[in-house]
């Protein structure tokens, strides 16, 4: 998603979408790109809701590094690179159940910053998010209400360390006073970042 921003002098809105911007995906291999994609700005003939800059080409995996160019006249060239944490894996046989609380251990991961978690049963969902320390294995417990339920289903999202720096900045409106910049992309504000997921049905 790409936005162009107005003069803090003008009478038009603070921003609007730029629809026609050079976008265009690299995959990197030792540091040199190896790839290239150039995403359209599409909605894939009402296949999404809204159109955005998309390919259908990339495939991208855990471990890879993963760049991003955004070229519109006028304005600088926007950059940016993100490396792909892995699929969060839950070491040997730490899942456990007791008295409406799941606990289990996410092995360690240099390159997710933030887990969320999410615990459905039934209707009822149930959430947490964790800063990991990086490299070292990270204990999880979950409190959940009373249920009936035989079945519950576990998704657990590890976000790259771009996006668990633009998530977890602190943005507030303080007037004189200095604000740091949240942005990961280079010439630009916002962030491009991945994440992995993992899928788990729990017996309950």
């Amino acid at each position: 998603h790409l936005e162009g921003s107005y003069a803090v002098t003008s009478q038009y809105p603070d921003s609007f979408i730029i629809p026609d911007a050079q976008v265009i995906l690299f995959s990197y291999k030792n540091n040199e790109i190896r790839d290239s994609l150039e995403c359209a700005y599409t909605n894939f003939g009402l296949a999404q809701m809204h159109k955005e800059y998309r390919t259908d080409r990339l495939h991208v995996r855990a471990g890879n590094t993963y760049g991003l160019s955004c070229r519109k006249e006028g304005y600088p060239l926007l950059t940016a690179k993100t490396t792909v944490p892995a699929i969060p894996e839950i070491v040997g046989s730490t899942l456990a159940l007791k008295n409406n609380t799941l606990s289990f251990t996410i092995k360690g991961d240099s390159l997710a910053g933030l887990y969320d978690i999410y615990l459905w049963i039934g209707q009822k969902s149930f959430f947490k998010r964790v800063i990991p320390a990086l490299s070292k294995n990270t204990d999880i417990v979950m409190d959940f209400t009373q249920h009936t339920e035989t079945k519950g289903f576990l998704a657990i999202y590890a976000y790259d360390l771009n996006l668990t720096k633009y998530f977890t900045a602190s943005i507030s409106i303080k007037p004189n006073t200095y604000q740091p910049a949240y942005s990961t992309v280079q010439n630009g504000y916002g962030s491009f970042g991945s994440l992995n997921i993992l899928y788990k049905n729990i017996q309950l």
